[in-house]
């Protein structure tokens, strides 16, 4: 298992890489003067010898290639550099805005797959009964709907009308309630339809035919045989959605104003706050191969017949 995971690091390497120079090009050619975005975020007056010291001081004459060279080297010192906005480093406040994301984003992942569990399996074993119509019917409007028209809605709903939670989310317990539910229901319904699709074809499979007819329990056939030979499916889902959830978590997290991930980019892209978004770009990319890798752990985890690649 070392030498596998030591052999997936070295494969990534490459790609973050490859990610980090899109990044900066990209922040590179996008219109604008980084030294005037940041003389105005500090609200200092503009002149020609203004601007050019600052650009001075910020490497801005210096030829791309070097640019890109000093800032992947103190990127791989740690140092994300420093923001327009504030002259804050970087890096301590996308952590702390992590933090918050993860908070709300692991309980929603959890309470999903505690309601999506059961009801696919019910919804699988009972094929074309009355509750595999209701589930599959429920599962279906809630995966198509989108997460800002839920958000919407949510918030009509439980602070317009009913006054049970604020519109701005506090960052605690009950404040993550609403980004919760309005995350948590569009991915409870795609898990329902996965989880239920992959049951359904492990319970068609010749296996499951053979041990009903030795008589061994419906139950036993089911947690036992089926469940375990349909995590891989089940495995590959939670690990794209926890991805898709880390970046639709700036819709969610800008509409209720929570202090996470999302809506820190998101103020950063107003406000042409060009480290910041680089330094989040680098940051979610490394997230979202560090889910790939321990998806494909969990794989071989799974079935250790999996092999090397």
């Amino acid at each position: 298992m070392a030498k596998y995971i030591g052999k997936r690091l070295l494969q990534l390497i490459p790609i973050v890489i490859g990610l980090t120079f899109l990044t900066f090009l990209l922040m590179y050619i996008s219109p604008g003067d980084p030294a005037v975005k940041k003389l105005n975020a500090q609200g200092i007056p503009i002149d020609s010898q203004v601007l050019a010291q600052t650009r001075e001081d910020m490497g801005l004459n210096e030829p791309f290639l070097l640019r890109y060279g000093k800032w992947l080297g103190n990127l791989l010192r740690g140092d994300f550099g420093n923001s327009y906005k504030d002259g804050m480093p970087v890096l301590p406040k996308l952590l702390t805005a992590m933090r918050h994301t993860l908070f709300w984003a692991a309980a929603t992942l959890g309470a999903s797959l505690a309601v999506s569990l059961p009801l696919g399996i019910a919804s699988a074993v009972h094929k074309n009964r009355p509750l595999d119509y209701i589930v599959r019917f429920f599962s279906f409007i809630g995966n198509s709907m989108p997460s800002f028209l839920i958000s919407v809605l949510l918030m009509y709903v439980l602070c317009i009308r009913l006054k049970l939670l604020k519109i701005v989310a506090e960052p605690n317990f009950k404040g993550m309630l609403l980004p919760c539910l309005a995350m948590a229901i569009p991915i409870t319904g795609r898990f329902i339809r996965q989880i239920r699709a992959h049951v359904l074809e492990e319970l068609g499979k010749g296996y499951v035919l053979g041990a009903r007819a030795r008589g061994v329990r419906e139950s036993r056939i089911l947690f036992r045989n089926v469940l375990h030979n349909s995590l891989m499916g089940i495995l590959t889902v939670v690990g794209l959605s926890a991805g898709t959830m880390l970046g639709g978590s700036v819709i969610i997290e800008t509409i209720f104003s929570w202090p996470g991930i999302g809506k820190l980019v998101m103020d950063s892209i107003t406000g042409r706050d060009y480290p910041v978004i680089q330094g989040f770009v680098v940051f979610m990319a490394a997230i979202y191969v560090l889910i790939n890798l321990l998806t494909d752990i969990s794989y071989r985890l799974v079935d250790p017949r999996i092999e090397e690649v």
